[in-house]
């Protein structure tokens, strides 16, 4: 499994990845900033650009005040 997961990241490239954290709620969230620097673990999850799961994404709003 994990080589067949290996082989589509040569396939697609990285710049068809997003990597996403869980909210509270369950959505993904696309990680836009730097990773906290506790020890706390935490799942990324990978979403490849142009599916149905990036389409459902919602970015924050980093110019907001």
């Amino acid at each position: 499994e994990l080589a067949r997961l290996l082989n589509a990241v040569r396939v697609l490239g990285i710049a068809d990845l997003v990597m996403c954290l869980h909210t509270r709620d369950g959505r993904l969230f696309p990680l836009l900033v730097d990773l906290p620097s506790n020890r706390e673990r935490f799942h990324i999850v990978v979403v490849v650009a142009g599916t149905p799961p990036h389409a459902a994404l919602r970015y924050a709003d980093v110019d907001a005040e």
